[in-house]
């Protein structure tokens, strides 16, 4: 998946994020699968690279066939991921605050497999390709230790991917109905559903931001 330019990452859907002490980023980025195990100091090295934008409900994200530039995290809110245009969109899963979006791209620069477009009003962090991929050439070690939890992540990803690519054919007698259903639960597994922590606080809600300001 990439970032619509015009759409997602500026234009008149956007709207100002309040300013969040990277204590509070932080405290929230703890929680996310990527950041697992890294310490604050790198967790807030990492921050500071990361620029922070909020959008308004019907925006996209990132756009299916758009460029893999950069990396997406869910602060507040939630996003639909979705390939296909209207009237004929197929809606492949809903991600919640925590969730990652767009990882692959990091890795390989490949262009979008989905769009996202945001449920509500969403507050994500982006983590540019370029800057990701600056700080893992230079030897930076919170890009090295992320790069790291990625590829595990990715990883057991692609194992639940056979698990469950494994069970779909070998079940005979399956209605075409129900291998499209499981089909769809596949493609849902590969753009990371079921990935957000439980544990896991809404950003905005953690600074106390409500109706356009902070409490």
């Amino acid at each position: 998946m990439g970032e619509a330019p015009g759409r997602g990452g500026s234009g008149s859907a956007q709207v100002s994020a309040p300013p969040i002490p990277i204590e509070k980023q932080v405290q929230f980025l703890k929680h996310v699968a990527l950041f697992k195990g890294l310490g604050d100091g790198m967790i807030a090295v990492l921050a500071s690279v990361m620029q922070m934008r909020k959008q308004k409900s019907g925006t996209l994200i990132c756009e299916e066939g758009g460029p893999g530039n950069a990396c997406f995290i869910l602060a507040s809110g939630q996003a639909e991921v979705f390939t296909g245009k209207a009237p004929s969109e197929q809606m492949i899963c809903t991600l919640n605050y925590t969730s990652i979006v767009g990882e692959v791209a990091l890795i390989d620069g490949k262009r979008r497999s989905a769009s996202v477009r945001c449920k509500g009003d969403v507050t994500y962090f982006v983590l540019m390709r370029d800057e990701f991929e600056r700080m893992v050439n230079g030897g930076n070690q919170a890009g090295l230790r992320l790069l790291d939890n990625l590829t595990r992540m990715l990883a057991s990803r692609v194992r639940s991917v056979n698990q469950k690519y494994a069970d779909i054919f070998s079940q005979s007698g399956e209605t075409i109905a129900k291998l499209n259903e499981k089909m769809k639960a596949l493609q849902a597994t590969v753009e990371g559903e079921g990935e957000a922590a439980e544990d896991g606080e809404d950003l905005m809600k953690m600074i106390g931001y409500k109706d356009g300001r902070t409490t």
